[in-house]
This record gives C-alpha cells, sequence and structure tokens, in this order.
C-alpha cells in the first residue's frame, strides 16, 4: 500500500527549506497522514469519515532565539516560505535560556513491524462495526463505539545533518455495550497494527458480558482493598507517570532524594520492568522523537530498580550527561505472566476493575493521582466474583500500586483517554485506596 508520503518529496520539502534562509540552525517536521474513523451508537452508525493531511513546521533560530511556522502541505515553494518567516519571527523573538541546538546525523534501522500493507476503506470500517453491533443486538444490549484507523508518514530532518523518516498504520477501537435500564455498562477495546487483525466484535463481547454482570451493582464502602487491575486500567495509570530527571534532581518529583539529586539506582516499584522499544511488536513507534533524536531500546525500570530517568537536550547539556530522546510508548512487564483468570484467583478478597477515567494529578512529589472507575466493578472472594459493587473515585501513588503489585500478565494493546495506542498488562496488587463512591455506571 502506497504511503502517505514518499521519501523522495519528503526530502524535496527539507531541502527547500534549508535552502531559502541563512539561519544558525533549521528543523524540519512532517507529518503526512490519512484517517479514517467510524462512531456508531445506540447500535446505529452515527458519524464516518476519512480525513488527509499533511503538516509542515519549520523552526529557525539565530543564535539563542527561535520561532516555529507551521503550514498544510509539502510543496517546496510554500515550504521555503514558511522557513523565511520564521527567520524573521526568530529575530524578533525573547532569547531562550534553555535553547540548544538540533542534533546531528544519526544512523537508525526503520520500524518495520509497524506498518502494514493492508489497505482499509469505509466499507470494511462499517464491517467491522457490524459484528460488534450484532453482538451487542443478540444479548439486548446497547451497543456504542468507536473505530480509527491510520496512515501515517513522520519526518524530523535538521541542518545539521539529521533525517528520519517513519512509517506507520494502525488501527484502534473502543466498545461500550449498555442495559436498556442504564443499570449496568461494559467496555472493550482492541487495536493492532493490521486492520486485519483488530477483533472489535470479541472486544464487544466482553463489553456486553460486563454489562449484564454488573446489573444492579451492590453498594460497598469506600477502603483499602486489593485489586486486580485490567490492562486498560493500567495503561491509564502509565500515562501520567513522568521519568523526568530535571524534576527529580529540582526536587519536585517522587524521583527526587532529599537533600538533592535523584533516586535512581532505589528499588520503588516492586518487580516492575518498564522499558521503551520502537521495534516492539505491541506498540510500534518511530525510531527518532520530533527533535532529531534517535530512540535507542531503553529500560527504565528494571525488577523494580529505578535504572533512568529521562534527561531532555537542555538538561543533559546543564547536567554534562548524555541527552535522551523523547518516547511515545512504553512496555510495562512484570516477572512472569499469567492470565486475568489466575490473577482474579489469587484474590482472597477484593476488587477486579475494567478502566479508570478521567485521571488528573493530585499531588506530583508521590506520583499520587485520582480518578474514577467505570464499566464494571465487581467484588471478589476466594478467588471467585461473586457480584458487582457500586463505582469509585479512588486517590493513589502510582509508584505505590506497583510497589504494592503481586503479579502481572502479559501486556497488550489497548487505548488511553485520548484513544491513542499504548501497551499495558493486568496487575494485581495488594492495596488500591478507593476514597469515595460514585454514582456512575
Amino acid at each position: 500500500m502506497e504511503r502517505p508520503l514518499d521519501e523522495g518529496t519528503a526530502r524535496a520539502a527539507v531541502k527547500a527549506a534549508f535552502e531559502a534562509v541563512n539561519a544558525d540552525d533549521v528543523r524540519v517536521n512532517i507529518e503526512a497522514s490519512e484517517t479514517g474513523f467510524l462512531r456508531y451508537a445506540v447500535n446505529e452508525v452515527t458519524t464516518s469519515g476519512q480525513v488527509t493531511d499533511a503538516t509542515t513546521t519549520v523552526t529557525c533560530a539565530v543564535g539563542p532565539k527561535h520561532a516555529t511556522v507551521a503550514i498544510h502541505g509539502v510543496r517546496p515553494t510554500d515550504v521555503a516560505a514558511a522557513a523565511r518567516r520564521a527567520l524573521e519571527l526568530a529575530r524578533v523573538a525573547p532569547d531562550d535560556p534553555e535553547y540548544v541546538p538540533s542534533p546531528g546525523a544519526a544512523t537508525m534501522k526503520p520500524v518495520t513491524a509497524a506498518w502494514s500493507d493492508m489497505p482499509v476503506g469505509p466499507d470494511d470500517r462499517a464491517a467491522l462495526v457490524a459484528d460488534a453491533i450484532a453482538v451487542a443486538k443478540k444479548e439486548g444490549l446497547l451497543g456504542y463505539g468507536f473505530v480509527r484507523d491510520f496512515r501515517v508518514t513522520e519526518v524530523a530532518a535538521t541542518r545539521r545533518g539529521f533525517f528520519g523518516i517513519h512509517h506507520g498504520t494502525g488501527c484502534d477501537s473502543t466498545t461500550t455495550a449498555r442495559t436498556s435500564s442504564g443499570d449496568g455498562s461494559g467496555w472493550g477495546c482492541a487495536g493492532a497494527v493490521a486492520f486485519k487483525d483488530v477483533d472489535l466484535a470479541g472486544a464487544a463481547r466482553i463489553a456486553c458480558d460486563k454489562a449484564q454482570r454488573s446489573r444492579k451493582p451492590q453498594p460497598l464502602d469506600p477502603g483499602v482493598y486489593p485489586v486486580v487491575l485490567e490492562p486498560a486500567a493500567v495503561g491509564g495509570l502509565l500515562s501520567m507517570s513522568m521519568l523526568e530527571a530535571r524534576t527529580a534532581d529540582e526536587g519536585r518529583s517522587p524521583f527526587s532524594k532529599p537533600g538533592g539529586g535523584s533516586r535512581v539506582g532505589e528499588k520503588l516499584f516492586g518487580s516492575l520492568t518498564l522499558k521503551s522499544d520502537p521495534w516492539s511488536l505491541v506498540v510500534p513507534s518511530a525510531p527518532f522523537d520530533n527533535e532529531g533524536m534517535p530512540r535507542p531500546p531503553v529500560t527504565w525500570v528494571e525488577a523494580g530498580l529505578l535504572r533512568k530517568l529521562r534527561n531532555s537536550r537542555y538538561w543533559a547539556k546543564k547536567m554534562k550527561r548524555a541527552a535522551d530522546a523523547r518516547y511515545d510508548t512504553s512496555l510495562p512487564t512484570g516477572p512472569k505472566s499469567e492470565s486475568l483468570e489466575a490473577l482474579i484467583a489469587g484474590l482472597e478478597r477484593g476488587l477486579v476493575v475494567t478502566r479508570l477515567w478521567y485521571i488528573r494529578t493530585v499531588e506530583p512529589q508521590t506520583a499520587t493521582v485520582t480518578g474514577l472507575t467505570r464499566d464494571g466493578v465487581f467484588l471478589v472472594e476466594n478467588g471467585k466474583i461473586v457480584h458487582p459493587v457500586n463505582n469509585f473515585r479512588f486517590n493513589q501513588s502510582i509508584i505505590g500500586m506497583f510497589a504494592d503489585a503481586e503479579a502481572y500478565s502479559a501486556p497488550v494493546r489497548v487505548t488511553d483517554e485520548g484513544g491513542d495506542p499504548l501497551a499495558a498488562p493486568a496487575v494485581r496488587c495488594k492495596a488500591f485506596r478507593m476514597s469515595s463512591r460514585s454514582d456512575a455506571v
């Protein structure tokens, strides 16, 4: 299948920007994409569309002054004009005390696993959704959901010699099943690099099962409970974690050491291992970031030990360290992988949580966040689900949760609140603070 942008066209746009201006530094970023989507509600398709776009962003610097101009398209004459305008703005911009010149040339192998040649059109999305709606109708439930597939080409280039181009595809979908009486709700998600590997009907069956089983939840008081968090719930928490060296060194993060410095080298995360790897088969990504920094595989946490915090290019220069790229995704794992059923069987008395919603930071220095449970919370006794319970608002330290984690499933592809893909396992942990009841279903 044709890429949204070929390398020859990308290089022509980059060359036009570089030749148009006599700036101290120039960086060009291009994102060309084709995105299709389909939304359905109450067992009917409500919205369908497809968007094709290309955005070129040119950043010019004059000493410590810099400015950025973005345009739609990649036509060389337009890119050159954007570069000239960026240079004009840079000359009158205030000095940036944290400006660092762009990176130079680097070698990266392509992430071939990020691309599927399978073409996708409106009929393909409709067929996928039709299967999910059929599942909901068969169960006498109301189905709601969203499917989005994409093809994207990302380009980052600097006048100092860096040029990176990455092609990726993906399809990510969510589905919700509700009872007509409004007393039960379930949720599921499905995603993959290739459209053919997305099992939305399977996700709909999971959502329908949860909706049926979550009818008439029994009241349960807030408190600290052992829990099994399903992958979507864990993914929501992981998306809030910030492994930044600067905030740790400045005393503003849970990784700050009293008296100065960071807690790198301390065992903080139980048995968690957390890596970032663009070549991951679960969530592959570009092998470079938008600043033109290569993304080699990196281990942040190993068997609970904090191995590394990310140093931005500015902070690395200030602290005389090696700079790190910004990564889009991470891959969390435990010492071994168990099934979700095995994780639940290990609970003497506790809760199973489908997913979390509206997660927000409460206390950055302890990585404490708050949010709400949604779409199915179930009480477990003696390793078996006995009945649904009300939803909760929670207040929980992410680090404390992983420190208390007892067991993990294998990581799978899930979606965050914004619909973007990430990898997460299910986790069983000894203590999770449900701070108050929620009337949400």
